[in-house]
């Protein structure tokens, strides 16, 4: 029970400083605790991920930009509905493939330089918004990630979203897709119980807490910094676990 609330705890804070990472922490200490496959793992981190991207909106809530997460998410839902229903048709090597492609093109991208200002006014940003939207709404139905793993580097680079703007709007795009994507698959099997989904969700709430005080204390440079070093961390680590 103990070590349940401490995923649970993990994923929320991890999730609540980067905007992403939650789930690619989560995934193999779900793995890892209740022995179940990546498959059902990333079924049953949904729920989870959806959950601690809720209650981390209310840590990022003033820096939320409301038009580029609509603009996201209205072509990640159709992909993610898609994807879902597809989702028994793809082999467990693909999935466990795409994961591990995602967290290294993320930790990639995210130290990678911001695309100059020049070069992201001339670019036709609705073509990037609509394959962010895509990429993010396929890894959310295929993976268990939420998408905030790619979406944050890819909306500071291609977009030109300031990294924390980024971090706080990606936290709406994930709780939507994550919603979309367990609806979709979720009722066929969800491979924990109730007590158990319920101790998870209660270590995402509580370990918020600690994401709110971390927040307070940190300036907004500062709080990138943390939230790119946080990532990194989680995606070497979550390599090395499931590797």
């Amino acid at each position: 029970m103990i070590i349940l609330w401490g995923i649970g705890a993990i994923i929320g804070l991890v999730l609540a400083i980067t905007g992403g990472g939650g789930a690619i922490i989560g995934l193999p200490l779900l793995m890892t605790t209740l022995g179940i496959s990546l498959r059902d793992a990333s079924v049953a981190i949904l729920p989870i991920v959806g959950m601690a991207s809720v209650i981390s909106i209310a840590i990022h809530r003033r820096a939320i930009q409301l038009r580029t997460a609509g603009s996201i998410v209205a072509t990640s839902i159709p992909a993610a509905l898609v994807v879902g229903l597809y989702k028994s048709m793809i082999p467990d090597p693909v999935i466990s493939g795409g994961l591990m492609a995602v967290i290294i093109l993320g930790l990639i991208q995210t130290w990678r330089p911001k695309a100059p200002s020049s070069e992201i006014a001339g670019a036709p940003k609705a073509n990037h918004v609509m394959a962010i939207g895509i990429i993010a709404g396929t890894l959310t139905a295929v993976t268990g990630i939420g998408g905030g793993v790619i979406l944050v580097p890819m909306m500071a680079r291609f977009l030109g979203t300031p990294y924390q703007n980024a971090v706080a709007t990606s936290l709406v795009v994930v709780a939507i897709n994550a919603a979309i994507a367990f609806g979709s698959q979720g009722h066929h099997h969800l491979p924990i119980s109730t007590m158990q989904m319920a101790i998870l969700l209660i270590g995402v709430g509580t370990s918020n807490l600690a994401a709110i005080q971390l927040k307070k204390m940190c300036s907004l440079s500062c709080s990138g910094m943390v939230s790119k070093l946080v990532y990194s961390i989680v995606a070497l680590i979550s390599v090395a676990m499931i590797l």
